[in-house]
């Protein structure tokens, strides 16, 4: 089981992990809707307590809890929205009719109301997925949801394959390996330190990758691995 598990909460237990991710893989409760987490995100029913992955698999752990207060206005989920399925913020900003910087306090304000407290860089892509589907948009990768009794506790695990899996097939070793720890959420400063070469070097084979892929950005690579396309 490789590790990054909740990195803005920095808890570290791997058996914990270990159990949770066995839960998911194994659990026969039942089937939950994909977009009803996303729903149930906005409303704040539920938040995001627990986010890891393994050489397989992203999971999300989720938790009931009671409405938060201040609770964000819904045109500013519209627009965490935009940014998740593939607009940039730019973009999202002129689309949205508002400044870049009120996109960028929105999605850091959603993120926080959902459970998340890093950086969008970081954010699994889970969360894009759940985003897609909520527009109804086709995926690449089969989601399980299961809803879990354990330890008198009640939770959700969502879990789905690898987006990044099928880039092992379309790109150079070196340039895969750099994408794949981008996708998991790691900086250039992360990966330079993972692979023991300068984050110049990193920077140049992220920008070969994309050049290679037709995407220009993490969350446009993100997004073009999720959707299924026509």
């Amino acid at each position: 089981m490789t590790r990054i598990l909740s990195p803005w909460r920095g808890v570290d237990d791997h058996a914990a992990v270990g159990v949770l991710a066995e839960l998911a893989d194994t659990a026969t409760g039942p089937v939950i809707d994909v977009r009803s987490l996303w729903y149930g995100l906005v409303a704040g029913e539920i938040r995001i307590t627990e986010s890891f992955f393994s050489l397989e698999r992203f999971y999300f752990v989720f938790s009931p809890t009671a409405p938060l207060r201040h609770r964000p206005p819904q045109r500013h989920f519209r627009l965490l929205e935009d940014v998740l399925t593939g607009s940039s913020q730019k973009a999202a900003a002129i689309d949205g009719r508002v400044a870049f910087s009120t996109v960028a306090s929105a999605c850091k304000g959603c993120l926080a109301y959902m459970g998340l407290t890093t950086l969008p860089s970081k954010i699994s892509p889970l969360l894009n997925l759940l985003a897609l589907r909520a527009r109804d948009r086709e995926l690449t990768v089969d989601p399980r949801v299961r809803q879990i009794e354990h330890a008198d506790c009640q939770f959700s695990i969502l879990s789905a394959p690898r987006c990044d899996a099928p880039l092992a097939y379309r790109l150079s070793p070196a340039k895969y390996e750099v994408t794949r720890l981008l996708v998991e959420g790691k900086t250039h400063a992360e990966i330079s330190a993972a692979r023991g070469t300068s984050p110049r070097t990193i920077a140049n084979q992220l920008a070969s990758a994309f050049a290679d892929l037709g995407v220009s950005s993490r969350a446009g690579l993100v997004n073009r691995l999720l959707v299924k396309m026509p």
